[in-house]
């Protein structure tokens, strides 16, 4: 179905579809006739009326069908390199290795959809790279890089201020130092403190709380870097939200009213979304390789993958 430069486009979703796919890996509708062109913003002009109709495979004037391939912008301003800066030729057997990215915007509309190599890499940051954001304050001009594996790809933050956020759609286990984002709540993941007892020269103790056996805490970070609040995490579990939870955050309307749980374990704090609007995500420490259907946040801009796979 894909030709030198085009690949399947979506007549649900709008979704442009790498590899040799009947249906389409956004929404898993099949995939009509429609394809998009990675670079190309032309339609072909219908054979009834000569008038042209993007994203259709039935004109909009008249009503007849297009025999020939409607063609569609993809929004991409720069040719894909390969991690030496050279520019990919797209041969079929390139095309074959692309993948697709699907940009969400701020108020929760779909944006353009950019193409990413599978073999190459693709950098995203406000000002440089193949992806580029400028009105997003809150990225950094180089802030991500992805590399081509395959069937996954590799994600890594390039020293960005404001960090890589990966989306949790199973429960996760994360380490000390992890920050996590709820809605605009910002927490870090920190090892508990245990103190002895306090007692004066004399040998009289210090009277106050009992200490509770907790492992972990929750530090509630601030745009300046300081610590607003802390939470300790005791067992079995501690839930956040909008409302009806242990730690509630009633005017923040991008918090669910349950919105996550957080579990205390030895190696860290297991973390399950408890099926939020808005997702709760972790910041990348190191390299992850993700997959088709990862969702990544950077800056004010969130991303999904579009991979081809099994």
């Amino acid at each position: 179905m894909s030709r030198d430069g085009v690949y399947p486009f979506c007549p649900k979703c709008g979704e442009g579809n790498a590899g040799k796919t009947k249906f389409c890996t956004a929404c898993g509708d099949p995939l009509a006739v429609r394809e998009q062109t990675l670079h190309g913003l032309s339609a072909t002009p219908c054979s009834g009326c000569e008038k042209t109709s993007p994203r259709s495979p039935w004109c909009r004037w008249c009503g007849e069908r297009h025999e020939a391939t409607i063609l569609a912008p993809v929004y991409s301003a720069t040719p894909l390199q390969d991690v030496s800066g050279r520019s990919m030729s797209l041969s079929a057997g390139a095309t074959a290795a692309m993948g697709s990215v699907g940009v969400t915007m701020a108020d929760g509309t779909r944006g353009p959809t950019y193409p990413i190599s599978l073999v190459g890499l693709t950098i995203v940051g406000r000002t440089e790279g193949q992806m580029t954001f400028p009105d997003d304050s809150h990225m950094s001009p180089r802030h991500l890089d992805i590399l081509g594996k395959g069937e996954k790809v590799l994600a890594s933050d390039v020293n960005s201020l404001n960090g890589v956020y990966v989306r949790i759609l199973e429960p996760k286990v994360v380490p000390a130092g992890t920050t996590i984002l709820i809605g605009r709540q910002y927490f870090r993941v920190r090892p508990m403190e245990l103190r002895p007892p306090v007692s004066d020269p004399e040998g009289t103790m210090l009277v106050g709380s009992d200490a509770p056996a907790v492992l972990w805490a929750l530090e509630r970070l601030m745009t300046t870097g300081m610590v607003r609040d802390t939470y300790a995490l005791p067992g079995p579990h501690l839930t956040i939200g909008r409302h009806s939870t242990d730690i509630q955050f009633p005017h923040d309307t991008f918090v669910s009213g349950k919105h996550a749980k957080l579990e205390p374990r030895e190696n860290g704090v297991r973390i399950t979304d408890l099926d939020s609007s808005n997702g709760t995500w972790y910041r990348l420490t190191e390299p992850t390789l993700l997959a088709h259907g990862a969702q990544l946040m950077i800056g004010g801009t969130r991303l999904t993958l579009m991979l081809p796979h099994s």
